[in-house]
């Protein structure tokens, strides 16, 4: 984590399936607890290549995540806020809102 994030850590939220615990006695990258980190029950492997799906901006490194903004491969689709409001206009409304996920994909250790 840069020096943005390192003050007030953001904690970044992952789709289902994807699992992790995060260290906050710990600085940087160690915080991740590299052996935790798995997808369908599944450990990650190291020497695989993963695509991730992310908004326009933390893709290019915003909110102290520069990381993000090192992916190899960018598959950009169109503009992800226009995309949401079409989503949300879809399969939502006052009446029948669509429920949060479930939050118990991060384990967090302080």
């Amino acid at each position: 984590m840069s020096g943005a994030n390192a003050a007030a850590p953001k904690i970044l939220q992952v789709s289902k399936g994807l699992t992790y615990t995060l260290d906050l006695t710990k600085t940087g990258a160690d915080r991740v607890v590299a052996d935790s980190v798995r997808l369908n029950d599944a450990a990650i492997d190291p020497a695989a290549t993963y695509r991730v799906a992310t908004n326009s901006f933390l893709a290019g490194g915003g909110d102290g995540f520069p990381t993000l903004g090192q992916g190899e491969s960018d598959l950009v689709g169109g503009d992800d806020l226009t995309a949401l409001e079409h989503y949300l206009t879809a399969n939502s409304s006052p009446t029948n809102p669509i429920s949060p996920p479930a939050a118990d994909r991060i384990t967090v250790v302080r």
